[in-house]
């Protein structure tokens, strides 16, 4: 049988740039590039966006680095006037609206 052959190498698939606008597409000369597709005037081409991010690369961080702090602690930033209670002095929760002076108060 043909194909149990070792000797042959296989076929690289070459894809076909169907439905990709030409505007969108920057020639390239080297078949094997990456991401390279067969155009309708059998050059080959690239998608431009695909070339910019194929030269930026993928910038992460790997999982067992240590976090940064973040810029906007909450032990650095006090509480601005009108989030605290006037009776308690601390952060109001559940705030309520007294109609009659237009105060607000936690609601305990």
């Amino acid at each position: 049988m043909p194909f149990d052959d070792k000797n042959v190498e296989p076929v690289p698939r070459i894809k076909k740039s169907t439905g990709i606008p030409r505007s969108f597409m920057m020639e390239v000369k080297d078949p094997t590039t990456k991401g390279a597709m067969l155009t309708s005037t059998g050059k080959y081409a690239i998608p431009t966006i695909s070339a910019e991010a194929y030269a930026r690369g993928k910038k992460e961080k790997p999982p067992f680095l240590p976090e940064e702090p973040s810029s906007s602690s909450s032990s650095d930033d006090p509480i601005p006037e009108e989030f605290l209670c006037l009776l308690c002095k601390a952060l109001m929760t559940d705030a309520v609206v007294i109609p009659c002076c237009g105060n607000s108060y936690c609601d305990e």
